[in-house]
């Protein structure tokens, strides 16, 4: 097994761990926190300004990634600056349509159902809304503009700015009752895992390709 793998292979241990905690004993206490405590102030009004739509994540990705894939193929040349464009963009798309999946598949409850309805947990395949809380798209999508841009610039400054930028965007949407904590952990899990599955597999062989033409 390539360290690829096996470096995926303990992230998912230990995720699937992290995830269970958050379940059984972490999730319902942060939601109840923020329902009692934080639907109102200066913390939910930034929740609520930073809530970027998940389309608006989506087209960038789908732009950058069919836009930089296009021009690769018809022009038959490329470059680092486009490699890394593309990059982004295919970690984004293919980060959504994992997700989209998994909350079909799932159909996790909302927090709102709880506080409506007293429902927790998951109800299995589906199409509504309300249950479509793991993982989360928003936090997602956010981790993997983030993280494929900690994978491209090499300043730790700027990687730092990143991550801390996808983690308060993940919390605000606790904050708001869109999501519990382990989806949030969820879909950066994922983000994670596609970037870092991306980078070192299919573009590591196409950077390597470019470096030799240079």
């Amino acid at each position: 097994m390539s360290k690829t793998f096996k470096t995926l292979c303990y992230l998912s241990m230990a995720f699937v761990i992290i995830y269970g905690a958050c379940y059984f004993y972490i999730d319902l206490p942060v939601t109840l926190y923020a329902h009692s405590h934080l639907q109102k102030g200066m913390i939910y009004a930034w929740s609520q300004a930073i809530a970027i739509p998940s389309t608006f994540l989506f087209a960038i990705g789908i732009f950058l990634f069919c836009s930089c894939f296009a021009w690769r193929l018809l022009n038959k040349q490329s470059n680092s600056k486009l490699l890394n464009a593309e990059y982004t963009g295919a970690s984004i798309v293919l980060t959504s349509f994992t997700i989209l999946a998994l909350k079909h598949l799932l159909g996790r409850y909302r927090p709102p159902m709880f506080f409506s309805q007293d429902l927790y947990g998951f109800n299995g395949p589906t199409n509504a809304y309300m249950q479509y809380s793991s993982p989360s798209g928003h936090s997602g999508m956010m981790f993997a503009l983030m993280i494929s841009l900690c994978f491209i610039i090499k300043n730790t400054l700027l990687r730092t700015l990143f991550i801390l930028i996808a983690i308060g965007f993940a919390l605000a949407r606790i904050v708001v009752l869109k999501h519990y904590l382990g989806d949030v952990i969820f879909g950066a899990y994922l983000a994670f895992s596609i970037c870092f599955l991306l980078k070192n597999t299919y573009y590591k062989q196409l950077f390597h390709q470019e470096a030799n033409k240079s």
